[in-house]
């Protein structure tokens, strides 16, 4: 195991950008920061977050972030400026996710959802309800949605199939090994 980096405090998230260089959601110092893949270089991209827990990069290059006690998903460039808020209706987001379609996931930890919107924030869709404070999404490469369901102690794979204007859901745990 190998330390990368420093001066971190409770950091939540990370991503990679298409450079191999490291994002870090640092809850604790309210930050997004950003380091060279050998944990070198270390710089803050933008402090202006509230606990930030999750952190994806966009095709674009733009950066995501779960600002988890803002309620809110925030979308900057890449070198941290210009920041908007996409969507509304979140309740603690934690983890985020981009599918390869360019559609955001969203683990929404106190409205026990799992949420999905498109790349511009509009059209928000829940996916799966009933989870135990979800924290951490990821997309595998089939398609299907992996939900860390943190209260219930399960990982769950969220099966999606489209039928007309509606998502049918199904939810499979993932039993431990």
């Amino acid at each position: 195991i190998q330390i990368l980096g420093s001066g971190f405090n409770k950091p939540r998230g990370v991503a990679l950008q298409s450079d191999g260089k490291i994002l870090v959601a640092d809850a604790g110092n309210n930050a997004i920061k950003r380091m060279d893949a050998d944990g070198s270089n270390i710089v803050t991209l933008n402090s202006t977050f509230n606990q930030p827990h999750g952190v994806a990069v966009q095709s674009d290059g733009k950066i995501l972030v779960a600002d988890s006690y803002n309620s809110a998903i925030k979308r900057m460039d890449a070198d941290g400026s210009d920041i908007v808020t996409l969507g509304t209706g979140f309740s603690y987001p934690y983890g985020i996710a981009v599918q390869s379609d360019g559609k955001i996931l969203v683990a929404d930890a106190e409205n026990s959802a799992v949420k999905r919107m498109d790349a511009d924030g509009s059209s928000i869709q829940i996916l799966g309800t009933g989870f135990g404070a979800p924290s951490g999404v990821a997309v595998q490469s089939d398609g299907k949605i992996l939900v860390t369901d943190t209260n219930n102690n399960a990982i769950k794979r969220i099966t999606e199939v489209a039928t007309s204007n509606r998502i049918a859901v199904a939810v499979v745990i993932i039993p431990p090994a």
